[in-house]
């Protein structure tokens, strides 16, 4: 599939890279596709194994001896999609079996069409075979050093390979880093033996807590609460602590009544950009949250003469009850919700 230009961020990186003229430690510019399966191979070891832990990109349709002018690439015999390159990564033997993520992405500049082969960053570092492919070795480890790659014969130096351990056991990472990658193994958190109901710690790293307390500073109600049989807020402060130091700090609810823990939403505006193509998201600022009270103050008019609707019914529900039963309670608390929308 071919992009434009003013659609896609990706071609507007790439252009960027471009138009700076030389390679770099994550990007690498090619004429046309690779001859030598090798090579290629090479190429995407060596930039899934990058040292600047983000997204790498092999350019495809860069002519660097020729003032890195585009050479359409449409008509290249050697040219492969994302499932070329799937298929040729799958048959070889990676270590535990683990490969790179990688995808191509065709751009359109200038009426040129290129092609970007995408490696996406991982925690899987490092990347490197368990049997010899042609020229590519096993059991060493490639990477890229600014625009240099390892060569085939070589492997990285041990403070590079040292770095890439590194990064597969987020050892140079920081505690919030930390945090949202044991949060992906949920089971493996567990409810404290002494504060049982409001605190979770990871049971392989204990010095990881999540503490929730009740927040008595904030009682008022958002437009969600009203689609909840009990409507009633229950607010708190959810903490992420690392040692007892508080690293982040969310806003979490009980929906109906309890029954149902989440964080809150953040408030935010999206625009479009203008262009009308883009979404943009915006810090939300006095006059934007001055509009959002408006909205809101028309949904809660809406909701308010739902409730009208089904009060004359509820009311008699509670009426006809000789007791608190279940429905009693709800229906009294969906009264006195429609009767405080209705005076607002």
């Amino acid at each position: 599939m071919v992009i434009n230009v003013t659609d896609n961020n990706l071609l507007n990186e790439i252009l960027g890279l471009v138009h700076l003229k030389q390679e770099g430690a994550y990007w690498d510019f090619k004429k046309e596709w690779h001859e030598k399966k090798a090579d290629l191979l090479h190429d995407i070891i060596c930039m899934a194994n990058n040292l600047v832990n983000r997204d790498a990109y092999i350019i495809i349709g860069v002519d660097e001896d020729n003032d890195y002018n585009f050479n359409d690439v449409s008509d290249d015999c050697n040219r492969k999609n994302t499932q070329n390159i799937v298929d040729f990564l799958k048959d070889k033997k990676f270590a535990g079996g683990i490969r790179p993520t990688v995808y191509v992405q065709e751009l359109e500049v200038k009426k040129y069409i290129i092609d970007v082969i995408v490696v996406k960053n991982s925690t899987n570092t490092p990347f490197y075979l368990t049997e010899k492919f042609e020229g590519v070795f096993a059991n060493q480890i490639y990477t890229r050093i600014m625009d240099t790659n390892t060569p085939k014969t070589n492997s990285a130096d041990i403070d590079k390979i040292e770095y890439l351990w590194k990064k597969r056991f987020h050892l140079d990472e920081t505690p919030i880093q930390k945090f949202y990658h044991y949060i992906d193994d949920y089971r493996d958190w567990v409810a404290s033996p002494i504060e049982y109901d409001m605190s979770k710690y990871y049971k392989f790293a204990p010095e990881f807590t999540i503490t929730s307390e009740s927040d008595e500073s904030r009682t008022g109600y958002e437009y969600y609460l009203f689609s909840q049989m009990d409507s009633r807020p229950h607010w708190y402060l959810v903490t992420l602590k690392y040692h007892q130091t508080p690293l982040e700090q969310f806003q979490g609810i009980g929906l109906d009544g309890g029954r149902c823990f989440v964080i809150a939403p953040n408030r935010a505006i999206f625009s479009f950009d203008k262009n009308r193509r883009n979404l943009i998201r915006a810090t939300p600022h006095k006059a934007h949250l001055t509009a959002l009270h408006v909205i809101c103050l028309h949904i809660f008019r809406h909701l308010t003469q739902k409730f009208l609707d089904i009060r004359q019914y509820a009311c008699k529900i509670f009426m006809q009850s000789d007791e608190k039963s279940d429905c009693a309670s709800a229906a009294q608390s969906l009264c006195g919700v429609a009767l405080a929308i209705a005076f607002m």
